[in-house]
């Protein structure tokens, strides 16, 4: 078996929850699917984290049943054929990360990559092509006060490391080791620590003379790159498949891709609903909504580079607003609300803390 009683139980609904619950349940148990089985413990279907990107895409309503969006023909493995070249000939046949294995069409066992990593191509994973990575790290971080008065906020520790070192080794897992750190606040102290802390990061600096938003500086990059580019706040640590999402990016023929998060928000009281005139419709009792927010993370094509002006303060929703309206394409690969987390504030940077 690979997986205990417990943790069977936490991929199962056995009742038709919401897409919002499912999604919920998803990044609680950690294994990026859930499965709806019947009241026979049957299973009817899976639902996994890039299903919920098409939910999300398709603006599909996350209040919907999650019986409305399920694969119900998913690929499962009989129990009496889970033996482990089989399983490995299965996953890498279908291109699947979970498999099912069932006995009667009821769950007995979970089959996830990591279970049999060893055997797995190592480099499938890895961005074959030179992609730079440019982290825009030069701001003052005052959310962060009274810490970034004495570090910059790239340099905050969390565990035996920085922000910003966290964020350039998940890009390195993906093969992306070429980095432009655009510096302003506190520069030499960032220069400093890199050249005190040897690393096999290929290290670039660009120097913005004044602040110039959150995209204004990729204009001082202006000649230097002819590909596609990854983008990135340095304080979001993102649990993200970059292989996929440039894949996302290519595959949509996109000119820039956002990555969004998903965010449920709760409101704690009877919402009413009126007509124009007064008049009470219903109250909601405590409705969920749910926002698609950017966390600051982004893949862009060079050429993208061209419409950000010199010199000047600029944000990233300018640059959307001039793509636009040159017919550009903008698409969002989304996340869900747990896979990422925004350190730029103090309460998330303590809440963090604790897993250290």
């Amino acid at each position: 078996m690979f997986r205990t009683a417990e943790e069977l139980n936490s991929v199962i609904v056995n009742k038709d929850v919401s897409i919002r619950d499912a999604v919920k349940i998803i990044d609680k148990n950690g294994f990026r699917i859930v499965h709806l089985v019947d009241e026979k413990e049957i299973l009817k279907g899976i639902f996994t984290d890039s299903d919920f990107r098409r939910v999300v895409i398709k603006r599909i309503d996350l209040s919907d049943p999650l019986s409305t969006v399920i694969n119900n023909n998913p690929k499962v493995i009989e129990s009496s054929k889970a033996e482990k070249e089989y399983i490995l000939s299965k996953i890498k046949k279908h291109h699947i990360n979970q498999l099912p294995i069932v006995n009667r069409g009821k769950i007995v066992d979970l089959f996830v990559e990591s279970d049999l990593i060893e055997t797995f191509d190592q480099n499938k994973n890895i961005i074959e092509e030179e992609i730079p990575v440019f982290i825009l790290a030069g701001g003052k971080g005052k959310r962060l006060e009274p810490i970034t008065k004495i570090i910059p906020k790239p340099l905050i520790p969390i565990g035996n490391k920085t922000i910003i070192e966290l964020i350039m080794d998940k890009f390195t897992q993906y093969g992306l080791k070429q980095f432009y750190l655009s510096i302003n606040y506190k520069a030499n102290i960032i220069k400093a620590f890199f050249n005190d802390n040897p690393s096999n990061y290929d290290i670039k600096y660009v120097i913005e003379k004044k602040y110039l938003g959150t995209i204004g500086s990729l204009k001082l990059l202006d000649n230097q790159i002819n590909t596609p580019m990854f983008i990135s706040n340095c304080d979001v640590l993102l649990d993200v498949n970059y292989s996929s999402t440039y894949d996302f990016h290519l595959k949509n023929n996109n000119d820039l891709t956002l990555v969004g998060s998903m965010i449920h928000q709760s409101i704690p009281y009877g919402v009413c609903m009126t007509t124009d005139s007064g008049e009470i419709l219903e109250i909601k009792e405590k409705p969920e909504i749910d926002y698609l927010v950017n966390v600051g993370c982004y893949i862009m094509n060079n050429v993208c580079i061209d419409f950000i002006p010199e010199d000047q303060y600029y944000d990233i929703t300018d640059l959307i607003k001039v793509l636009k309206k040159e017919g550009m394409k903008i698409g969002i690969y989304p996340i869900s609300q747990d896979s990422w987390v925004d350190i730029g504030q103090m309460k998330e940077y303590r809440e963090i803390l604790k897993g250290f």
